[in-house]
């Protein structure tokens, strides 16, 4: 497109300036209907249950740390087994 027939394009074609997404309050009544009723006691569980999930996951995060690190190992041992039977 030339510049000409761009600038005449632009002024036929002006942007729209309005908001993409107004923001409009949901009608919280119909949304109050799906959630639980014992949500108070559903946060409460989790959140006992939540130090010894945490102590878990930074349990096999360091299983998993051990696991790689000992093939690396193992890969630079074979490496240099290699190298041996060069």
């Amino acid at each position: 497109m030339r510049h000409p027939e761009f600038v005449s394009w632009r002024r036929a074609k002006s942007p729209i300036v309005e908001e993409e997404f107004i923001r409009v309050n949901p009608h919280t009544d119909d949304l109050e209907g799906l959630i639980p009723k014992d949500l108070d006691d559903r946060i409460e569980h989790i959140r006992k249950r939540l130090p010894e999930s945490i102590e878990k996951y930074d349990s096999l995060c360091s299983v998993m740390d051990r696991c790689i690190r000992l093939k690396e190992a193992r890969a630079l041992e074979m490496k240099r087994y290699n190298d041996t039977l060069k």
